[in-house]
């Protein structure tokens, strides 16, 4: 049984062809977690992104930044891509991207944590009020400046 459980991941990977991924669950990844000391974050997930080409198909290591609709109507995910396959730069997958949903046929969350932007581009008071250029609609956006009250417990 546990060798069928090793591989049941690659055995039933090529059978996946529709979306596993939920709107609540984006939400979730937006809206991040926060620690005990009051400080937000967001996970980075693995997602298999399938494109319909064996090229652009494939596992990737991504941080959800914005959640909205494309200019073509289809739910769509701004995401940055810290390393796995790539369609457009194979040898350099790394940078911003959209994904649509209707195409991640993977999604699991790691314990890998960022508590800041990736890099200087993103700018969460510029998403709030000017949205993605690329999205008709930004339904949500991630914001690091967020804080959550921590209460001091008195332990007995």
């Amino acid at each position: 049984m546990k060798l069928y459980n090793l591989f049941e991941e690659v055995i039933f990977e090529g059978l996946i062809t529709e979306s596993v991924i939920s709107s609540e669950q984006i939400n979730a990844a937006i809206n991040g977690e926060f620690a005990n000391n009051g400080r937000k974050f967001i996970r980075r997930y693995n997602v298999h992104y399938n494109d319909g080409t064996d090229e652009g198909s494939g596992w990737r290591q991504i941080e959800v930044y914005a959640y909205g609709k494309s200019s073509t109507g289809n739910d769509v995910i701004r995401i940055y891509q810290g390393f796995g396959d790539s369609k457009r730069k194979p040898r350099e997958p790394h940078g911003w991207k959209l994904f649509r949903l209707d195409k991640i046929t993977g999604w699991e969350p790691t314990n890998a944590k960022s508590w800041a932007p990736v890099d200087n581009d993103y700018d969460a008071n510029k998403m709030k009020t000017q949205g993605d250029g690329s999205m008709s609609q930004t339904f949500n956006y991630v914001d690091f400046s967020e804080t959550q009250n921590v209460n001091n417990v008195e332990e007995i």
